[in-house]
C-alpha cells in the first residue's frame, strides 16, 4: 500500500488548523461561565534570542517554555517567572528545528 509523503510544512499547517478548530469549539464554553477568573498573559521579547530565529516551542514538565533557535544554534528556556536561559549546541550548524518533552521528563529536539 503506497501512502503519499507529507511534507513537514503541510503537517504543521494541518496541526495548526486542528488546534484552531479545537480553540474555536472550546472558546464559547470558556466564556459561558460567569464565575471564571479572567486570565492574563505577558509578552516577552528576550534580547538573548535576537537574530536566533526561534522556531519550535514546547512546554517543559516544569511549565517553562522551551524554544529551538534555528539560526542561533541553541535551545532557549523561558521560566514561569520570565527568566530566560540559553543552552548552546556544541555541534556547529546543527540548526535545531523542533522540541518536545519526552516521557522521561527530558526535552528532546531535532
Amino acid at each position: 500500500m503506497n501512502h503519499p509523503t507529507t511534507s513537514r510544512a503541510s503537517l504543521r499547517a494541518l496541526v495548526l488548523a486542528l488546534v484552531g478548530t479545537m480553540v474555536a469549539l472550546v472558546a464559547p464554553a470558556a466564556h459561558a461561565a460567569p464565575d471564571r477568573a479572567v486570565g492574563s498573559f505577558d509578552t516577552y521579547k528576550p534580547a538573548k534570542f535576537a537574530g536566533s530565529a526561534p522556531w519550535g516551542i514546547a512546554p517543559g514538565p516544569d511549565g517553562a517554555m522551551w524554544i529551538t533557535e534555528l539560526q542561533g544554534n541553541g535551545i532557549g528556556r523561558i521560566a514561569m517567572d520570565g527568566r530566560v536561559a540559553q543552552f548552546p549546541i556544541p555541534t556547529p550548524g546543527s540548526n535545531p528545528f523542533d522540541i518536545a518533552a519526552g516521557p522521561d521528563g527530558a526535552m528532546w529536539f531535532t
